[in-house]
Parts: structure tokens; C-alpha cells; sequence
């Protein structure tokens, strides 16, 4: 988070009206990520908050789209992660986010599209975000398929000695909110296996 505010990616301001000193103001806070020519956008409210869910939405997607595809690959004996680096080339689509695995968590990504399919439901345009359910949907199969592997492997879970190896939602972080890997855990200690969590930066 303090990277993120220090370099931005981009800088999306949303004012009230044009006469606001809110542009001004931003401008003084980030004038250094501006110098080095980081895209400033000022638009009004609405928009400002639909570039935060739209593009957390977005990525959830990608994540989604590449473990269905992984769910194909399984069945086929393909390779996810050639199939991935070769997609990545594409630069319209680029390799960023197409790691098939778990799936997403965090406190971002599973609550921005949840909300945002209530806010379109309740704005009276819930059909144009139905596709996000299933992003939720393929999201969450994903922890239920790795007990399901580790029963497939192991047979019986009941006793069986399992070492769950990253406890936070992404690699290189500390933050375990609506984790997949303590989500799997959990799971996998409920069937009757004996679990074991480590992770470099999240044990505490």
C-alpha cells in the first residue's frame, strides 16, 4: 500500500465541481510521481469509483479466466503454464495475473465484485455484470479442488500429515484476509488430516 501511494500506477481523482482545490491540493501531494510523467486523471465522482471496482473486477477476471482454462488443461494433459506464457506475449492480453493456482483473496478483489454486482442490481443494470458471478464462482471452486486433488493423491485424509506451505493471500505480503491457502487449510483439517501452516512474512 505505501509503494502503491508513493509510485502510482496512475493518480484517478474524482471532484465535486470544477472550482474544487481538490486537484490543486493532489497535485502538491503527489508532484514528484507526477514529474515522472505518472497518468493524472480528474473526473467526477462516479467514474473515479467505478475505475477502483472496474479495474479490480477486471483482474479477478484474468485470475478466473486462466484457472477455468487450467480446469481444461487438467483434463486434456496440457500445460497451464506454457499456455499462459504463451498467451502473455499477446500484448493485449500480457502475462501479469495469469498464474493458475488458488485463485484470489484478499480485501480487495472477492469484495469489490461482490459489491459491485449489488450496486449494478440495485441501479437496475445487474445483467450486464451476471459474468462476475461466475469469476466469483470459478474463484472459489478453486480451494475445494486442491482438497479434492489431495484426496485423489492421498486417499483418505484422516490422519495423514499435510504441510501447507504460504498463509497469506498473495506471495510477499503479511495480509491473510479471506485467504485461499488458510481457506484450503482449514478444509483439509476438517476432512481429518493433521495441518501444518508456514509462511516467511505471516505466521504472526
Amino acid at each position: 500500500a505505501v509503494k502503491d501511494t508513493i509510485e502510482p500506477d496512475r493518480i484517478v481523482l474524482g471532484v465535486h465541481t470544477k472550482d474544487s482545490r481538490a486537484e490543486e491540493v493532489a497535485r502538491e501531494v503527489y508532484a514528484t510521481p507526477l514529474a515522472n510523467n505518472t497518468p493524472f486523471i480528474v473526473t467526477d465522482l462516479q467514474t473515479a469509483e467505478l475505475v477502483k471496482v472496474s479495474a479490480n473486477a477486471f483482474l479477478a477476471t484474468k485470475i478466473s479466466f486462466i484457472n477455468a482454462v487450467s480446469e481444461v488443461c487438467e483434463i486434456v494433459g496440457a500445460d497451464v503454464t506454457q499456455l499462459a506464457d504463451a498467451i502473455g506475449y499477446d500484448e493485449r492480453i500480457g502475462r501479469k495475473f495469469l498464474g493458475a493456482g488458488l485463485g484470489f483473496g484478499g480485501g480487495c478483489l472477492p469484495k469489490d465484485i461482490r459489491a459491485f454486482m449489488a450496486r449494478a442490481g440495485e441501479l437496475g443494470a445487474d445483467q450486464a455484470l451476471t459474468f462476475l458471478r461466475e469469476v466469483d464462482a470459478i474463484n472459489m471452486r478453486r480451494r475445494q479442488r486442491v482438497v479434492d486433488l489431495a484426496r485423489e493423491m492421498l486417499g483418505s485424509l484422516i490422519g495423514t500429515r499435510i504441510t501447507v506451505l504460504g498463509a497469506a493471500f498473495k506471495p510477499n505480503s503479511d495480509d491473510v484476509r479471506d485467504s485461499p491457502a488458510l481457506a484450503v487449510a482449514g478444509q483439509l483439517s476438517l476432512a481429518g488430516a493433521s495441518v501444518r501452516v508456514y509462511d516467511p512474512q505471516a505466521m504472526d
